[in-house]
């Protein structure tokens, strides 16, 4: 009987360690559920948000091309989570891939179009604001508001193409751990399918570098603009103020004036914005394929590395349209409005304590040059007497 018990009491403490493993499988598996299904709403709701203050905006005549390719920008985000998220949240919910290699095949080819067709509409977005800066007869005269559309549909035809060329033979789709998500096999060694790879990889980080080079010398070039825009206004303002009777052409060039810096601000916003928007898409997607090329030249593969990086590649999605509201001039000028309305009542409040602190001084300082007064008095009264 005592032997019965004690293999009763086993059995009940295996009983009791199985089911808190399986709870803690539960927790586990519901866990990794939420978290893809609640970027996939977050990425759409996101971008839902962005394309309506998109289209309520009313865009400036030199911006019209820039937000045209915004908005191809944002559908492409929409369209890239609908497409890809909720396989991987299928394949969280199932604990395995579902559909076979089809749907891999699929999905492979989903993520590497959508992650070939953001960082090319980023880097067009750049070419354009570059245009407008160096080449301004060029942009002016032969870039019409329609390029940007067929600029989005080129674009679509050669990320088609190029994702299209594993099914007749160049490169392959496949699994990648832990087996929720399909995308081109660069831990393969058929030569084929490392040459896609790298050109893939490649594409990308040339795209990275030339978004990045664009932006920096646009910003370079509106800067110096800036700069010398502020000084011809003091030369102008210091000529005015000495020439009385030509106010009417110095309110008409100040009108002019105005306008010339409105249009400005209207590019540093746009600029301001893509430069947020390249330094977000080099952060999050360079991490990957600085990781497809490692993989290729070292052929060591590292799953751990690959799923963080494809997870913070992930993230460009949802990222990408909060800039865009974040970023927008009119969100700007009020946190700027509100910060200058901080400082004045900061700078009201310090002022009020100086002059309570004077206040508070002043009684005796007044008494203490008092009594001076009166002692110089008294002796001037003293001499006077003694002279007399």
């Amino acid at each position: 009987p005592g032997i019965m018990n004690v293999s009763n009491t086993n059995n009940n403490i295996s009983d009791l360690t199985n089911v808190t493993t399986n709870v803690k499988n539960i927790n586990a598996v519901g866990a990794t559920i939420i978290s893809p299904t609640l970027m996939f709403l977050a990425g759409v709701g996101s971008n839902i948000l962005a394309l309506t203050i998109l289209y309520r905006r009313r865009c400036d005549l030199r911006t019209v091309k820039f937000y045209n390719l915004a908005k191809g920008l944002v559908w492409t985000d929409l369209l890239g989570i609908i497409f890809t998220t909720p396989s991987v949240v299928a394949a969280y919910v199932n604990r395995g891939w579902t559909g076979g290699h089809v749907h891999c095949s699929f999905h492979g080819f989903t993520m590497t179009c959508f992650g070939l067709a953001t960082p090319l509409i980023i880097c067009a977005m750049a070419i354009e604001r570059f245009m407008a800066v160096k080449c301004v007869f060029f942009y002016s005269s032969r870039c019409k508001n329609e390029i940007a559309k067929r600029c989005i549909v080129l674009i679509w035809v050669f990320v088609i193409g190029f994702g299209m060329l594993p099914f007749i033979g160049f490169g392959q789709f496949t699994k990648q751990y832990p087996g929720t998500w399909c995308f081109l096999d660069f831990h393969s060694h058929n030569i084929f399918g490392k040459i896609y790879a790298f050109l893939y990889a490649c594409i990308n980080v040339i795209l990275i570098l030339l978004m990045i080079f664009c932006n920096t010398f646009v910003v370079c070039c509106l800067a110096q603009r800036r700069f010398v825009r502020k000084q011809k206004r003091r030369r102008f303002v210091s000529t005015m103020a000495s020439m009385t009777t030509m106010e009417n052409e110095a309110l008409t060039t100040s009108s002019q004036q105005r306008q010339k810096k409105r249009s400005m601000d209207v590019e540093i916003y746009s600029i301001i914005f893509l430069f947020a928007l390249s330094l977000v898409f080099a952060i999050c997607w360079g991490p990957f394929m600085i990781q497809i090329l490692r993989t290729l030249i070292t052929e060591e593969s590292d799953v751990i590395l690959d799923i963080a990086a494809v997870r913070l590649a992930s993230l460009n999605q949802i990222l990408d349209p909060w800039l865009y509201i974040l970023f927008r001039r009119s969100f700007i000028s009020k946190i700027r409005r509100s910060l200058a309305a901080m400082k004045n009542y900061c700078c009201y409040e310090f002022d009020i304590l100086e002059e309570t602190d004077v206040q508070r001084v002043d009684p005796v300082v007044s008494a203490k040059t008092m009594s001076r007064n009166d002692i110089h008095e008294n002796c001037d009264n003293k001499g006077t007497h003694g002279g007399e």
